[in-house]
């Protein structure tokens, strides 16, 4: 017989392990909780998203002396230039731009969030990079074609890519990875549980923002499939596009509601449309905790992957985490996860009883 449980909130463990220690959540982190980036290597990595603006004053205004009135701010797919503007306007406007990416990276640097602001200054190194490499590679193909006109880009165009990728990954560097801050957090006391018996337990959480996203992509395709076909567009195109719009809306609505549950057979969360979202087996559960999840911590909004953690998140709030037996975790967003953990911890514990009889 299986009994569904609504334990209540009390204070105690988390779940053992397969050896049967248990692994308790601290619930003010302190002790596990790493330092947060000082403040010498966020400076470095705005420095970083900054320093393309540097070689633009100085080397760009060096080069700018020598470039004829016109220079290619456009190339074809053949790499001819195929259009021309101003030299110095041209890098007037280049130099405002990165100008502009560089006080926003200065702006981030407060930003509680490390996530957030590490991939934001990420991403603004890269594009300060890329738009200034543009520049550069546009004047020097300039100063070396044989008459005006003449200009053509080629390798100089995957240059600059790898060059902005690895500007992205220098101010990565710079400022070393995104360190959580810590947040509310508490082990949970396993429900109990006589000899025999089976406890069940399930919630569903729902996030409006999914649900707003797939109706606007719906129709987004619609639109976007009768503008091509009075475009002028073949029947083939406007199908294409329209079916990739479908698929995203699709994706939406599979993340739009979730029901996550707890039985015998571990954690199962599955979407509205039957689809599996994710499974952890009971012999997989090392520790089981009730946490106020950030979603920037986690990698945004929706079924994030991160590197040793994977989370569904609707919202920011409470949420069940389970710690894998290998050390990953998983979090899912929950208006109240800890019915779900108690029972998921007293399952998890029974298991781990169970599991020197089932060896021999």
């Amino acid at each position: 017989m299986t009994r569904p449980v609504d334990p209540a909130r009390t204070p105690g463990t988390s779940a053992p392990s397969r050896g049967g220690a248990s692994r308790s959540a601290d619930a003010t982190g302190d002790a596990h909780s790493p330092r947060p980036t000082p403040w010498w290597r966020r400076a470095l990595a705005a420095l970083v998203v900054a320093a393309p603006l540097v070689l633009l004053l100085t080397w760009g205004e060096v080069l700018l002396d020598r470039l004829p009135p016109l220079t290619p701010t456009h190339f074809g797919a053949s790499g001819a230039a195929d259009a021309w503007s101003d030299s110095g306007r041209y890098w007037l406007t280049i130099t405002l731009v990165v100008a502009a990416l560089a006080v926003v990276g200065v702006a981030v640097l407060p930003l509680r969030q490390a996530f957030a602001r590490v991939w934001t200054l990420v991403a603004l190194a890269w594009a300060a990079a890329f738009v200034a490499g543009l520049w550069f590679a546009s004047a020097l193909v300039t100063l070396a074609a044989s008459a005006p006109g003449e200009e053509s880009l080629s390798w100089q165009a995957f240059a600059v890519v790898l060059l902005a990728c690895g500007w992205g990954a220098l101010a990565w560097g710079a400022h070393g990875p995104a360190r959580r801050t810590p947040t509310s957090s508490g082990a949970v006391a396993p429900a109990p549980l006589a000899a025999g018996e089976r406890l069940a337990a399930s919630a569903t959480t729902s996030a409006p923002m999914f649900w707003w996203l797939t109706a606007a992509t719906a129709a987004l395709a619609v639109v976007a499939v009768l503008v091509s076909t009075a475009g002028g567009a073949s029947p083939a195109t406007a199908a294409l596009v329209g079916g990739v719009l479908v698929v995203a809306a699709v994706a939406g609505a599979w993340l739009a509601r979730i029901t996550a549950t707890v039985d015998a057979r571990g954690l199962r969360v599955t979407s509205w449309l039957g689809i599996p979202v994710k499974r952890i087996p009971l012999s997989d559960v090392a520790a089981v905790r009730s946490e106020d999840l950030e979603p920037t911590q986690w990698g945004g909004w929706g079924f994030r992957w991160l590197p040793g953690r994977t989370a569904y998140v609707a919202r920011r709030g409470p949420a069940l985490v389970v710690v894998r037996r290998d050390g990953r975790e998983f979090a899912v967003t929950l208006d109240d996860p800890e019915p779900l953990a108690s029972v998921l911890a007293a399952l998890a514990a029974a298991d781990g009883r169970e599991q020197p009889t089932r060896a021999r």
